[in-house]
């Protein structure tokens, strides 16, 4: 039989070391512990953050931003995140590029586009609907039509009742700022998913306003001075058909009618030049190098007869060098309606002077005469169409109205342009200049 013998105070100091020792490992092991939960803290969390981060550069519209690759289950999450952000971003560039293109549309359009929220803010406002309506007051993005000025106002007025009626509205307005102008204004309320109110689209109408008055004007004139001739001569067929007549009369009465059957043709021969001219039907065979010198001699030469009958001296001061590529039958007719003018117009003892010469880089040709003149305020209606300033005078001439509305076709027809010079008993000076 053994025995083993130790002092106490040794067993104490043994339970002292061994429990040092249990909450020494203990402690070791609880920072071992912290630690690898620590680190598998920080290897989950960080992918956390960084999606986080980059979840928030796509809220504030940074879509270039990608995710770092990470490990297992988050690395699953990381490729999806990168998926959906390339497919987002792809999405967002198409969507770009539509309103790119969009846009490219409606401001390229000849109309304009304006479109309104029900309380009167700008949704859409092209360049082209400010060109015709003027920038409205302080600005479209953040501004109101209510504030956008009066031809605002005015297609406010359309746009409301296009909303109150929920149907489209056409509406015609006249503005004055920048320019006189006639708009077309179509509205039709606005449905979008977003936003609601009222679109209009504006056309500018006044040129073709313009030609409806003009077309209406014509034809108003052509019937007056077609009727005038048609009822002097039926007037005097029927005193003809009336009674017997002496011969004298007879011969006065048939030289009325045969006055104003040649007074019909010439009207009717000058709307079918005018017509033609409008047209710029030029056959491209007719069209070559004339001599105007060429063309202002046979002109003088033709109307010889008529202004010695006048007692009026015609003078040429020509420049033999000078062509212009044109219609000879054109630039005969030029000259013959400036210079028969000139002739009619004038003065017993006066002159008619036709000149061809050069200016710089232009070809200028002038018909002055001495005669009766034209007041100021009628320089800028002469080029019309049945325009006359003496209209008694010129149907006892002979005039059909339309001889310097022919002159001023056929000179804007090869790019030239014409002006006037004249007083009243101080004669009058026609300038045209060919580039």
């Amino acid at each position: 039989m053994l025995r083993a013998a130790m002092p106490m105070t040794r067993v104490v100091s043994s339970r002292l070391y061994l429990a040092g020792a249990a909450v020494a490992g203990m402690l070791v092991g609880l920072g071992v512990a912290a630690a690898a939960v620590r680190a598998l803290v920080r290897r989950v969390s960080r992918p956390m953050e960084e999606m986080s981060e980059a979840a928030r550069s796509f809220s504030e519209g940074r879509y270039e931003t990608r995710m770092q690759p990470a490990p297992a289950e988050l690395g699953r999450l990381s490729d999806a995140f990168n998926e959906m952000a390339d497919r987002l971003a792809r999405t967002y560039a198409e969507l770009e590029e539509n309103n790119d293109k969009l846009a490219g549309i409606l401001q390229g359009m000849d109309d304009g586009i304006l479109a309104t929220a029900p309380d009167g803010r700008y949704l859409l406002l092209t360049d082209r609907t400010r060109h015709l309506l003027g920038n409205p007051a302080g600005g479209w993005e953040e501004g109101n039509i209510n504030d956008g000025g009066p031809n605002y106002l005015l297609i406010r007025d359309i746009l409301r009742s296009a909303a109150a009626t929920h149907a489209p509205v056409r509406g015609e307005i006249h503005v004055t700022i920048p320019e006189e102008r006639v708009l077309q204004v179509f509205a039709t309320p606005l449905h979008a998913p977003r936003e609601e109110g009222a679109l209009a689209v504006v056309s500018d109408v006044t040129r073709l306003r313009r030609l409806e008055q003009v077309r209406s004007e014509f034809v108003a004139n052509v019937t007056h001075e077609l009727k005038t001739p048609l009822t002097s001569i039926r007037g005097y067929v029927e005193l003809l058909k009336g009674g017997e007549r002496d011969p004298q009369t007879t011969a006065q009465f048939y030289e009325i009618i045969e006055i104003e059957a040649e007074r019909l043709q010439a009207l009717i021969d000058d709307m079918l030049q005018l017509s033609e001219i409008e047209g710029n039907r030029d056959d491209p065979g007719t069209v070559q190098a004339v001599s105007l010198a060429e063309v202002a001699a046979e002109t003088a030469e033709r109307l010889a007869p008529v202004a010695e009958k006048a007692g009026v001296a015609i003078h040429t001061e020509l420049d033999p060098t000078l062509t212009l590529r044109a219609s000879r039958l054109r630039l005969e007719q030029l000259f013959y309606n400036l210079v028969e003018n000139a002739v009619k117009y004038n003065q017993p003892g006066g002159e008619v002077r036709i000149s061809v010469r050069r200016e710089r880089k232009f070809t200028v040709v002038t018909v002055a005469d001495t005669g009766i003149g034209i007041p100021e305020e009628h320089h800028d209606r002469i080029f019309e169409r049945f325009y006359r300033v003496d209209k008694s005078r010129s149907r006892q001439l002979g005039g059909t109205g339309l001889g310097l509305s022919i002159v001023k076709h056929i000179v804007t027809l090869y790019n030239g342009d014409i002006s006037v010079v004249s007083h009243p008993g101080q004669g009058t000076l026609f300038i045209v200049r060919f580039p």
